[in-house]
């Protein structure tokens, strides 16, 4: 069996899925969302672009947390995966990234572990 997949312009450095969606950071700077319905026919349905060296990606309810080794921590609402829009960044070195029960961990290189409490970050 031949694996079936997407192309991108870039390395994809981190996905998640949820239900029919999967979504994909790439190196050089952007979020994809997919409908994965049909796993062995991916179809992007959205994208946001925030800025190159993303490294890692989270989610928890509809928010979909992305590192920047160069500039941060990024939010972006994913409630319309069609149109996901940021609503939050920090700057700082980040690389990994977990998320769960409104709390996202990021691995911070030289600052160690760093620990957000996220609410209220939605526009």
């Amino acid at each position: 069996m031949l694996p079936s997949g997407y192309p991108t312009d870039d390395w994809a450095v981190g996905v998640r899925a949820s239900g029919n969606l999967v979504y994909l950071v790439n190196w050089s700077c952007t979020v994809r969302s997919f409908d994965a319905t049909n796993p062995s026919q991916l179809v992007q349905i959205g994208s946001y672009t925030i800025g190159d060296y993303m490294y890692a990606l989270a989610f928890s309810d509809n928010l979909a947390f992305a590192t920047n080794w160069h500039t941060g921590l990024y939010v972006i609402d994913e409630s319309n995966p069609r149109a996901p829009k940021q609503v939050a960044s920090w700057p700082m070195t980040a690389f990994g990234v977990f998320a769960a029960n409104n709390i996202v961990y990021v691995g911070g290189g030289q600052e160690g572990l760093l620990i957000f409490q996220i609410t209220h970050v939605k526009e």
